[in-house]
């Protein structure tokens, strides 16, 4: 079905393309575009199709793509900038615009993504000149117009374009912590206001692919303000696939399916503002931008699904996961109103940064991987799925009181390990299960003790590095009591060990991701003690002055200390009962290639640091 309507897209976006391998942009007052129309030549029309159509090869698509990214090339200038304005636009004489960094990475963008070659080292060592030109500090944030004199023009940082620079930047392996930093603070504030764009959905669409690091604000902003046509739709299907919940894609890409019209395209609707410097300032859209952003959204929803249901077990783990997430959501809805609300607002966002589903499907995974784990019934898994849950839910609001110190987390932290305790209780048969739990948590206690009275625990250390999150393991423990391993035993150790192992990369990977944001909040984490061996969190101002000792020392340092890690997580999972470790050797693998990609970013973003002095 899906292939049908992508394949009559492409015919749609084929008859709309122009000799010179462009798409018109429709320009009106009306939203609806329906009174006082007139077509324009935008660079930005095409550099977005380009861009969406990236992963879409069908026949016929490759052609258009092809003669998009010839059209966009004979379009840049000297420096490899563009243009609102194509060159035989009259508009680019009557109402002339700078080059500005949006048009410009987006069409970069675009073309790397249809001929990454495209796009070498020569044409990087312009785009460094390009953001230094409009840096407001160095690494980001920075302003739209590539000009001196701005005129009537906003010389401040803009988050779509900032969010747009940081995607393309992404797509070269390369990382600036300033401007994921700032976008980072655009998504915890929830601003997502843009004077260049008609609504706030396609700022949080650049977001989402574009910032690094937590996203859950998106999550709120999508239930808060549900789409309302079909741009909107396509928009908010790749924000909520980019955010890993294929599932609530699902619905939005069967009504872009329901709306195609008969000639294969999609209406036009506003998406960006066009001469933003006038009084009246007019809406901007095309039928083909609808088209080619409904494309990608219908084309990555059904490769996820071809893949997800050639998996073995995962549309049994998808059914699962959401029985386990819909009995939470409705013991959270019959809490008292405000401490509810709070509650299932907690609760969207763990689900939201657990892409992997983890958190609610280990049990079940190690259920199937054990080799006595038969024996263990469906409700048991599901029992140990949901307290599982409700105890990520009780560390998430603790760790908003330790880290933010957030004190309307303290009733939600009290609440979720009151269900969570009482979940585990009705399973537990003797003392054994009881002594396990109550020492579990205590370890946990016990952490978060040490962390207030001695400060950060050491990189080095996997226990002291676990301990927070150590309780993820107690439902896999449970199981291996129940399967007649005991307490004693060289497999409860193992798992013990593995467990440990896997937690401390996990935590260490994180922290590396994030010591900067938590320098910001006055808070050291492991990788930032290593930069501030004085245990003195500096001012503010003085935290960008870390990120080149980072990135030439640290991060190697740390990738060294979590292979270690993983090497004795991979040790203790020899030694467990697993009929099939399979799913526990791809979470050690999973950051494994995290610490790779990470090094490798570094020394991408050290190069590209230096073309910044020379």
């Amino acid at each position: 079905m899906y292939r049908d309507i992508l394949q009559q897209a492409v015919g749609f976006l084929r008859r709309s393309q122009l000799r010179g391998g462009n798409f018109p942009t429709l320009i009106s007052k009306d939203p609806d575009f329906k009174e006082e129309v007139s077509v324009r030549r935008t660079i930005f029309t095409t550099a977005l199709i380009l861009d969406a159509l990236g992963d879409v090869h069908l026949p016929g698509s490759d052609e258009i793509k092809d003669r998009a990214s010839d059209f966009l090339l004979q379009e840049r200038s000297g420096h490899w900038s563009w243009n609102y304005w194509e060159k035989a636009e009259p508009a680019s004489v009557q109402a002339p615009y700078p080059d500005d960094l949006d048009d410009t990475v987006v069409a970069l963008a675009g073309l790397c993504r249809s001929d990454v070659g495209a796009v070498d080292a020569a044409v990087m060592a312009h785009v460094v000149k390009l953001l230094i030109a409009a840096e407001i500090q160095p690494g980001g944030p920075y302003r739209t117009w590539l000009a001196r004199d701005y005129g009537s023009l906003s010389p401040e940082p803009d988050p779509a374009v900032n969010a747009n620079i940081a995607y393309f930047l992404g797509l070269r392996s390369i990382a600036l912590p300033g401007l994921d930093g700032y976008l980072r603070g655009i998504i915890e504030a929830g601003n997502y206001r843009s004077p260049y764009y008609a609504s706030t959905y396609p700022v949080v669409y650049f977001l989402a692919r574009g910032c690094r690091g937590k996203k859950a604000g998106l999550v709120n902003f999508l239930k808060q303000y549900p789409p309302k046509h079909a741009l909107d739709r396509a928009l908010a299907a790749s924000i909520w696939l980019d955010l890993g919940y294929r599932d609530r894609a699902g619905p939005l890409v069967e009504a872009l399916c329901g709306s195609q019209r008969a000639d294969g395209g999609w209406p036009a609707f506003p998406f960006w503002v066009d001469h933003i410097d006038a009084d009246e300032p007019s809406h901007a859209g095309s039928e083909a931008l609808t088209t080619a952003l409904a494309m990608q959204a219908i084309w990555n929803y059904a490769r996820k699904h071809e893949q997800s249901s050639s998996a073995p077990m995962l549309p049994q783990e998808d059914r699962f996961r959401e029985s386990v997430i819909g009995r939470a959501r409705a013991r959270a809805a019959e809490l008292p109103a405000e401490l509810g609300k709070d509650m299932l607002q907690l609760l969207d966002n763990v689900v939201a940064e657990d892409q992997s589903g983890q958190i609610t499907l280990l049990p079940l995974w190690w259920r199937d991987a054990l080799r006595e784990g038969h024996g263990i019934s469906e409700r048991k898994v599901s029992a140990l799925a949901l307290a599982n849950l409700w105890g990520w839910l009780g560390y998430a609001a603790a760790d908003g009181v330790m880290d933010l110190g957030e004190r309307r987390f303290v009733p939600l932290a009290s609440c979720a390990l009151r269900e969570c305790d009482l979940l585990y209780a009705q399973l537990f048969a003797g003392e054994e299960e009881g002594d396990l739990f109550r020492n579990m948590m205590a370890r946990m206690d016990n952490a978060n003790l040490n962390e207030i009275k001695e400060g950060t625990p050491s990189s080095n250390d996997p226990a002291a590095l676990a301990e927070k999150s150590i309780g993820h393991a107690i439902g896999p423990l449970l199981m291996l009591l129940w399967s007649g391993h005991g307490p004693n035993s060289s497999e409860f150790g193992a798992a013990i060990e593995f467990f440990t192992c896997y937690l401390a990369a996990r935590q260490l990977n994180d922290d590396a991701h994030d010591w900067e944001e938590d320098l910001a909040r006055g808070r050291l984490n492991p990788v930032g003690a290593l930069l501030c061996p004085d245990g003195i969190v500096p001012a503010k101002e003085d935290i960008r002055a870390l990120r080149q000792g980072f990135w030439e020392r640290k991060v190697v340092e740390v990738a060294g200390t979590i292979d270690g890690f993983l090497k004795r997580g991979r040790r203790a999972l020899a030694a467990l009962p697993l009929k099939d470790s399979g799913r526990f050797e791809g979470l050690l693998s999973g950051l494994e290639n995290a610490t790779y990609r990470a090094v490798q970013e570094s020394r991408d973003t050290l190069r590209f640091l230096a073309a910044y002095k020379s």
